[in-house]
């Protein structure tokens, strides 16, 4: 299901039911070619409730508006969703009232948002510190930039694409910080309960992805055009998907990597397990067909090999044997393919 924590989208006149004109500031701007007038309304900052950050309202045209997740309020870390999306309009409808059931029909184009998924820490199995950690690590995109960045008032990690034209950008964060920082003040003051909200938000690392061009949010969200509609009826694992794309590895690369980083032995040894797992796997993983394949694979050079050699063999049969008794794998490696895991669950 689609979470959104940035939504800007346009509204038509047909959904626009009632509009309060002391609400807004007016302005008028005059074709010099044509000699049209055309109005063009900008609500106030102090008639526009928290969470709404920008409201236009073109009469006779529609309009445009910019709300976060913040219109939800208590509810703020569920974020913008198909079950709620509407309570947005709500929050506005001092200022100009909108038909929600309307504007649903309508189906008018989303400018862009900022997909959210909320995942546990408990599920990863890892600190704030360690995701960031393994994202920074485990990138390998080289069209993408990480940026970690920690202070006592924030901790996380961004990718950015080096693309100019799409606003690339993923951002893996701790979410409780960031409500305590000074701009979320009067949202917190605002809702019933902030210390609940406070307390929910602890356990969770935030991933969120901007969405910036028409093209970006059809590609991304899996739909043939940009609308209310497409957005919130897509399930698409955006994040999860543009994650994935960030890492530059597919989930069994990183598995492999994981493996490596377990088993404290060099690359080339790393090799000659995975090759003797082979083996290992063609004898239905069963020790004595394999040493019965080894030995006559090597003849009279098997106890050299098997016991006495740089790397014996049985040490190989040991390190196997290990793993799948459930040797831990890779701390960081393991990390990422949780998160990839989680997000695409959520």
């Amino acid at each position: 299901m689609t979470h959104l924590d940035t939504l800007s989208i346009k509204f038509p006149d047909e959904a626009v039911r009632r509009v309060n004109p002391l609400a807004f500031s007016h302005d008028h701007t005059t074709d010099p070619e044509t000699g049209v007038t055309t109005e063009k309304w900008k609500a106030k900052a102090k008639w526009m409730p928290i969470g709404v950050s920008q409201l236009h309202h073109v009469p006779g045209s529609g309009g445009h508006v910019v709300m976060s997740a913040k219109v939800l309020g208590q509810d703020y870390l569920d974020g913008i969703n198909p079950n709620n999306w509407d309570r947005g309009f709500h929050a506005i409808s001092e200022i100009i009232d909108i038909d929600t059931k309307a504007l649903w029909d309508y189906d008018p184009i989303i400018n862009r948002c900022d997909t959210t998924d909320n995942i546990s820490l408990e599920a990863l199995g890892a600190s704030h510190r360690e995701v960031c950690e393994a994202l920074k690590a485990a990138k390998s995109n080289s069209r993408f930039i990480v940026y970690p960045y920690q202070s006592k008032t924030e901790m996380g990690v961004v990718l950015k694409g080096t693309q100019k034209r799409d606003k690339n950008r993923l951002l893996c964060y701790d979410k409780r910080l960031d409500l305590l920082k000074s701009d979320n003040r009067d949202f917190l003051k605002s809702i019933p309960n902030p210390i609940k909200m406070l307390k929910d938000a602890e356990g969770i690392t935030r991933v969120e992805v901007n969405h910036t061009t028409y093209s970006s949010m059809r590609a991304r969200f899996k739909v043939s055009q940009n609308t209310l509609q497409g957005i919130m009826g897509s399930h698409a694992k955006v994040n999860h998907d543009f994650l994935k794309k960030a890492m530059g590895q597919d989930t069994k690369v990183l598995t492999l990597f994981s493996e490596y980083e377990s088993m404290d032995i060099t690359p080339w040894d790393f090799i000659r397990v995975k090759g003797m797992e082979s083996i290992y796997n063609h004898c239905e993983r069963d020790e004595m067909q394999m040493r019965q394949f080894l030995k006559q694979l090597f003849g009279e050079r098997f106890n050299y090999y098997f016991y006495k050699s740089a790397m014996p063999l049985k040490d190989l049969i040991k390190k196997i044997k290990a793993k799948d008794a459930g040797f831990e794998q890779g701390r960081l490696s393991h990390i990422i393919i949780r998160l990839l895991s989680e997000l695409e669950a959520a």
